[in-house]
C-alpha cells in the first residue's frame, strides 16, 4: 500500500488522458450530465459496444469528487489495488506467505501493471473479478464447496461479465473446469453448479440487458453477436482493430514483467517439477492454467491487443515470488531481489 501511494499516485495525479481511455471518461461525465444511467453515449451517440460497470464507477466517483481527470482514475486505483491484494491472498493459500508478499511486490513494480494502471481500462475490471473468483476456489477447496462460496464466485463473474462481457464468464469457469479435472476433486464443480450462485448472477447481470434491448431494439443482436463473437473471428463490423500480431503478444507478456520478467523461463522450468512434489503443491499448477488459458485464448482470437494478456500477470507474478522465495530459501541472499526491485523502481521512475 505505502508503494502503491508513492509510486502511483503522483502519475496518475498529473498523467493526461492518453489514447483511447478518454472515452471511459466521457462516457461516464455524459451519464452525470444527463442523469441517464441505462445508456452509455460518447458526443452524444449511443455507445453499446460494452456492458456498463466501468463507467458506473467512474460516474459514482463523479458523484463524489467532481467531473475530473483525477476523479476518473481513482476507481482505476481502487482496482489496481484489489488485484494486488487478491493475488497476495491467493499465493499465500498456494504457495505461503513471504513468496505470495514477494508475488505481490512483483506485480505491484513490473512495467506493465504499472503502466497499464495508469490508463482507464475495462481490462482491470476483469483481472479483478477473475483474481477474486480463483481466491475463492481456493477457500472453497479448503473448507467445502458451499452455497455462500458458489455466491460468491458468481458476483466475481458478473464483475467481469458486466466490465467486457462473456470473457469475464468464461475465464474463470474453463480453469475451474481445468482445475477441478486436475485435482480430481468434481466437486469444485458445484461452484459452478449451484442454483442459488446463478440466481445472484442473473439479478446482477438480466437487469441492464433487459433494459437495454427494450430501450433500443436489437441491442443483444450487436452486442453478442457482433461484440463478443463476430469480434473474436475478427469479423466485427465495422472493422476498426487491427490485430496485434501473435509473437509479438507474447513478446509483451515478457515486457509487461519487467524487470522480473528475466527470470521467468527459468521460474516456470523450476515451478513444474517442484509441483509435482507433493498433493499440496500441485495445488501450484493452478497458477499455470490460469496463465496458459489467457495466452491461448487470445493467441486464437482474430482481434487481440498488446494489453490483453492483463488478466494473466497476477498467476506468473505469483510464480516468480515464489522463485524469489526459494532463492531467499536456499542462499539467503537478498542481492538479486534488492538488484531487480532497484531496476524496477529505475525504469518506473524513468
Amino acid at each position: 500500500d505505502v508503494y502503491k501511494r508513492q509510486l502511483y499516485l503522483p502519475a496518475i495525479w498529473n498523467w493526461p488522458l492518453v489514447r483511447s481511455e478518454a472515452m471511459y471518461a466521457l462516457i461516464p461525465q455524459e451519464m452525470y450530465q444527463s442523469g441517464n444511467w441505462l445508456t452509455p453515449h460518447l458526443n452524444g451517440a449511443r455507445y453499446l459496444d460494452k456492458p456498463p460497470l466501468f463507467y458506473w464507477l467512474n460516474l459514482a466517483a463523479y458523484y463524489l469528487f467532481g467531473v475530473s481527470d483525477q476523479a476518473a482514475r481513482i476507481p482505476t486505483l481502487l482496482i489496481g489495488l484489489g488485484e494486488v491484494w487478491f493475488t497476495y491472498l491467493i499465493g499465500r493459500r498456494l504457495l505461503g506467505t513471504r513468496a505470495a508478499w514477494l508475488g505481490g511486490l512483483t506485480l505491484l513494480t513490473s512495467v506493465g501493471f504499472f503502466t497499464l494502471h495508469l490508463q482507464l481500462l475495462t481490462d482491470h475490471l476483469v483481472t479483478l473479478g477473475l483474481a477474486v473468483a480463483m481466491w475463492v476456489l481456493l477457500c472453497a477447496e479448503d473448507d467445502r464447496p458451499s452455497w455462500p462460496w458458489a455466491v460468491l464466485f458468481q458476483v466475481a463473474l458478473a464483475v467481469g461479465f458486466m466490465s467486457k462481457g462473456f470473457i469475464g464468464l468464461a475465464f474463470p469457469l474453463l480453469i475451474l473446469a481445468g482445475y477441478a479435472w486436475l485435482r480430481h476433486q468434481p466437486r469444485l464443480r458445484y461452484l459452478a453448479l449451484n442454483p442459488w450462485g446463478w440466481l445472484v448472477f442473473l439479478v446482477l447481470t438480466v437487469p441492464w440487458f433487459w433494459a437495454m434491448e427494450q430501450a433500443h431494439p436489437g441491442f443483444l443482436q450487436h452486442h453478442i453477436l457482433n461484440e463478443q463473437i463476430l469480434r473474436f473471428f475478427g469479423q466485427r463490423q465495422p472493422p476498426d482493430i487491427t490485430p496485434f500480431p501473435l509473437p509479438g503478444f507474447w513478446l509483451f507478456l515478457f515486457i509487461w514483467l519487467l524487470p522480473w520478467g528475466l527470470l521467468l523461463p527459468e521460474a516456470l522450468s523450476r515451478f513444474w517439477p517442484a509441483t509435482a512434489a507433493s498433493d499440496q503443491a500441485r495445488r501450484g499448477r493452478l497458477l499455470l492454467l490460469w496463465a496458459a488459458l489467457i495466452m491461448v485464448f487470445f493467441s486464437l482470437s482474430s482481434t487481440r491487443i498488446e494489453y490483453y494478456s492483463l488478466p494473466a500477470l497476477p498467476a506468473l507474478a505469483l510464480v516468480l515470488g515464489w522463485r524469489l522465495d526459494r532463492s531467499l530459501e536456499w542462499s539467503r541472499d537478498v542481492g538479486l531481489l534488492a538488484a531487480l526491485f532497484f531496476l524496477g523502481l529505475l525504469g518506473l521512475a524513468l
